[in-house]
């Protein structure tokens, strides 16, 4: 019988524990993908709706970018700060 694949300091398996040390920095994708999209649909919606042709998805996609930035920044500086 194979022997489970357990960590000795939180007693889940070792797929686990490794999602769980992986969580902060999987989540720097999920804001990136979010924020972008979001601001992206918002951006074109407010195009149509004042006729702009694109004057407002461009800001709409750097804000989107810079606050993205900025989240991830926070992200490595806690996960630096635990260790």
């Amino acid at each position: 019988m194979p022997q489970k694949n357990k960590s000795s300091r939180t007693g889940v398996s070792g797929h686990a524990y490794s999602f769980r040390k992986a969580g902060p920095y999987l989540s720097i994708g999920y804001v990136f993908l979010g924020s972008i999209a979001f601001f992206a649909w918002g951006g074109y919606l407010l195009d149509g709706y004042f006729q702009t042709g694109g004057l407002i998805l461009i800001p709409a996609l750097l804000l989107a970018l810079g606050l993205s930035f900025y989240r991830m920044i926070l992200v490595l500086k806690n996960t630096d700060t635990k260790k």
